[in-house]
């Protein structure tokens, strides 16, 4: 079964994270990250970590549940929740322990209208999810190339 999330929005935050926060039915025994050529299994631990595209949580009772998030790169988790980063507002270039003085003009990450897509689909393969993550960043473009039939 193929369930379909979009999720629009409008950042204008500074110094600020967005997450996208999605609990899952059961427990979670770890998860397989999409990585860049393969995928790698990584514990519900908390600690964030880059995705490529794609997750799928495995379940102890041997069940899983794959989610195809093309606009996301980077999730974290515990228990059963999965926390989709979506979006980041530091300064561009701006590292610690570098101050931030409150007379200047920054540019800031991440600002304006962006939108997300997440395809979630049950008892799936990571070989599945990465070619319908592929699919997502190549849709099809259809033309016209024909001026039509002349009389």
């Amino acid at each position: 079964m193929r369930t379909t999330w979009f999720y629009e929005l409008d950042w204008r935050q500074k110094l600020q994270i967005s997450k996208l926060i999605m609990p899952v039915k059961d427990a979670i025994k770890d998860r397989l990250d999409g990585i860049p050529g393969r995928y790698i299994s990584r514990q519900q631990n908390g600690q964030e970590f880059p995705i490529v595209d794609w997750t799928m949580v495995r379940h102890a009772n041997g069940n899983n549940i794959g989610i195809v998030c093309p606009d996301c790169s980077a999730l974290d988790g515990e228990e059963n929740q999965l926390r989709f980063t979506l979006l980041r507002s530091p300064v561009y270039a701006w590292h610690d322990p570098a101050k931030l003085e409150d007379e200047t003009f920054y540019r800031w990450t991440d600002q304006g209208e962006h939108a997300f897509r997440f395809f979630i689909w049950e008892d799936t393969t990571p070989y599945k999810l990465e070619n319908l993550a592929i699919s997502e960043h190549r849709q099809p473009i259809c033309l016209d190339w024909t001026d039509g039939q002349k009389s």
